[in-house]
């Protein structure tokens, strides 16, 4: 099927290239066999959606066939435009030298653009304006077109007019944004038909790589190109389509037939990364999805073990049951740390694997995120705990002064640092005789003092709140939760989680250290920590991967550790509302599942600490969703931590004939249904709400339920609050309480 995808040259193709089917070397040998054809090297296109792809792509095709492939176009999307758009924009007004925008930089002009229609940088926050320009770019949808969808909504047309005023920003000073380089690409050559005949008749072959993320404007931009020769390749997987987020249309690849004619379809369902057993259990997942072209696949590898299932009682027993089983596997097989990944849906819920890495001298590496103790939400708030310890902390002072914005400008504090430096006094007490700093502002000096009122409050708190309690009221009062709320939803989410999840290691800290759980020790059990994860990043030698699943997307590992498999967390709450969402979620964990090539585990815990209270968590509908004949139910607990070799005295699950059957993890024969969660965990009461109930929050507070849907254990309740406005809870998972008149 490789060759055939190889050699079929004329008209439409479209390769769908299961997981690990080889469809780099497909693309790689396509271009050579084009070039061995007589194809000129300038006749070719090749896309993909990442420079590190496309140097890939070069490297491998320059190997195979040397200079010839100098005149070859392999790139981006983007860099594809600003080739076209250097030589082509000045009919269109701009100039060919155009300034590139990043996403600082445009920011930057639309923070200035609000300020200039007199806008609330409050009601109109720079990240909310710029994320609904940026998806109205994606959609190909102009201020106009913003404007007629706004109906009689104000804020919608303001942040239409601010587009507008964005797009004659950009003409004038003759500068672009990523979106804009597809975009005016497209306008191109659709005003100027000329311009478009070139680089149609030009191309005369096109490949695109993973084309099941591209968006509205890449899919417009590739027709046109290839609308005259009509020799076009695209090479995807639906099932592996994972970024709607980012404006990705899996209807894209899913229509590809109706869109082009005469179309080859040729499926590469022979996998060579992993078992036929992984396999067999993704196929089993995916299959419950209805947006897809359908495959199965399949491989000549051979299966030695079944895909294992941990289940745990607690998040904390998750982290330290897998990384028991890396220490067992690399003692028992030729396997380094380098070889395993742990996956997780979230940033968030590294935090109690990179904490049990450390504890047990597991070098690890966080890949494609930030290591928790240095995420800027958690420093932040370490930072406002440190300073009511210690009020001569001028770092951690320094750091939160003006987080959230609060009008304390850099001017405002350069003032203050030099009268602190003056008079060999620390920040604090300077801020508390602001009325005597020279030049400071009226309104700088009233922010001060009630800066100051607010963290002598705080300080006052300390000798009666807990360290959780402590922190909810933190980022409540200081209204660092309402800044959140002004990012986009992505990051706004990962940030909201990561201070939940600051939160859970506040209370495990108040359980272990029960008869002297104070602040101090609090930050000082912290400061360890980190300190340990630090050291343990910088580990010579192999190391634990721990990422994301969107992360792992493309790579591959020997083993590998799915974990987090609860209902609300995989999938999550966000997607339990939508079938499109939840198809999604199941595309990622199929992505998750993939990415092993000889052992695959599957991982959930009955509890977790979730917003700051322990939860009791359902096994994901994805388990029940693979069928059981490919799952086996692992045994290890961790609960007394013993040493590897203990575990290895106790249990050989690679070699047979030396364990005893009953001992095995790996007993190829459940001692239950693996999927049915146990009884041993005690279920929380889960109340019914109605419409016009007061109700708290651990977070949010008192609010008032104005719609509900659902009954038991599904209900779900959007709630208002005067705080952050409006929330859609699922109760079951959001520890609502009814408040008592």
């Amino acid at each position: 099927m490789q060759l055939e995808a190889v050699q079929h040259t004329k008209g439409a193709l479209l390769v769908i290239a299961g997981a690990g089917s080889g469809k780099t070397r497909v693309l790689t040998y396509r271009v050579a066999w084009l070039l061995q054809q007589g194809i000129h090297p300038m006749s070719i296109l090749a896309i993909t959606f990442t420079n590190k792809a496309a140097a890939e792509m070069k490297s491998r095709i320059y190997d195979m066939v040397g200079t010839a492939a100098q005149d070859i176009w392999i790139s981006t999307f983007h860099s594809m435009c600003v080739r076209i758009l250097r030589r082509e924009i000045e009919i269109m007004g701009f100039n060919r030298n155009f300034t590139i925008l990043d996403a600082d930089d445009s920011k930057r002009v639309i923070k200035r653009l609000i300020e200039d229609r007199g806008l609330d940088d409050k009601r109109y926050p720079v990240s909310m304006v710029s994320e609904h320009i940026d998806r109205a770019k994606n959609s190909m949808l102009s201020p106009d077109d913003l404007h007629a969808t706004a109906g009689q909504n104000v804020l919608g047309h303001n942040i239409a007019n601010i587009f507008a005023d964005y797009e004659k920003y950009n003409l004038k000073h003759h500068s672009l944004d990523f979106n804009d380089l597809i975009n005016l690409t497209i306008k191109l050559f659709k005003e100027h038909p000329q311009v478009l005949d070139i680089y149609r008749e030009r191309f005369e072959y096109i490949l695109v790589d993973e084309y099941q993320d591209t968006n509205r404007s890449q899919y417009e931009l590739i027709r046109l190109l290839s609308s005259h020769h009509g020799n076009l390749c695209v090479v995807g997987d639906e099932d592996q389509g994972i970024y709607s987020w980012r404006g990705a249309d899996i209807s894209n690849i899913l229509n590809f037939e109706q869109d082009y004619k005469d179309v080859k379809i040729i499926k590469l369902e022979q996998n060579y990364r992993s078992t036929q057993v992984i396999l067999d259990a993704a196929n089993s997942l995916i299959s419950n999805n209805t947006q897809r072209k359908g495959k199965n696949l399949w491989t000549e590898k051979e299966s030695v073990h079944k895909v294992v299932l941990l289940e745990n009682m607690t998040a904390k027993e998750e982290a330290q049951t897998v990384i028991s089983h890396v220490r067992l596997l690399t003692e028992q097989q030729d396997l380094d740390f380098g070889q395993f990944a742990i996956l997780y849906r979230t940033h968030a819920q590294s935090r109690n694997f990179e904490d049990v890495c450390n504890e047990e001298g597991v070098p690890y590496r966080l890949v494609g995120g930030v290591r928790f103790w240095s995420r800027r939400e958690i420093k932040d708030i370490i930072a406002y705990l440190r300073v009511l310890v210690n009020p001569y902390d001028d770092v951690s002072l320094a750091r939160i002064i003006n987080v959230p914005k609060r009008g304390f400008g850099t001017t405002s504090f350069q003032r203050v640092q030099d009268f602190a430096a003056e008079l060999d006094l620390p920040y604090y007490g300077v801020l508390e005789e602001a009325d005597a700093v020279p030049d400071l502002g009226t309104r700088a000096k009233k922010i001060a003092k009630d800066f100051i009122a607010m963290m002598e409050n705080f300080r006052k708190m300390t000798q009666y709140l807990s360290v959780s309690e402590l922190i909810h009221t933190i980022v409540n009062e200081t209204g660092y939760l309402k800044e959140l709320n002004k990012l986009p939803d992505l990051e706004r989410e990962e940030r909201y989680q990561n201070i939940m999840e600051l939160i859970t290691v506040a209370r495990e800290y108040e359980k272990r250290e029960e008869a002297e759980r104070t602040l101090e020790g609090f930050l000082i059990d912290a400061a360890l920590v980190d300190a340990d994860q630090e050291e343990g990043q910088r580990e010579a030698g192999p190391r634990i991967n721990l990422m994301t699943i969107h992360a792992a997307k493309g790579l591959e590992f020997p083993v590998v550790f799915l974990t987090g498999l609860e209902e609300g967390i995989f999938p999550g709450v966000r997607s339990m509302n939508s079938e499109d969402d939840l198809e999604e979620e199941r595309r990622l964990c199929y992505v998750g599942m993939t990415r092993a090539k000889e052992i695959l585990f599957l991982s959930h815990a009955q509890t977790r600490q979730q917003y700051g209270q322990t939860n009791y968590n359902v096994p994901s509908r994805f388990l029940r969703e693979i069928d059981p004949e490919f799952i086996q139910l692992g045994f290890i607990r961790p609960k007394l931590r013993p040493q590897p070799q203990a575990f290895i005295n106790r249990v050989n699950p690679f070699k047979w004939e030396d364990a005893p059957k009953q001992d095995s993890f790996l007993d190829s024969t459940p001692k239950r249904d693996p999927i049915r969660p146990t009884s041993r965990a005690k279920k929380r009461v889960v109340e019914n709400f109605e419409a016009g109930e007061d109700i708290r929050h651990k977070i949010y507070g008192v609010g008032q339920v104005l719609e509900v849907r659902g009954s038991g254990q599904d209900q779900e309740v959007t709630v208002e609050f005067p705080s952050v406005g409006k929330k859609l809870f699922v109760v079951k998972y959001a520890g609502l309480e009814k408040v008592k008149k």
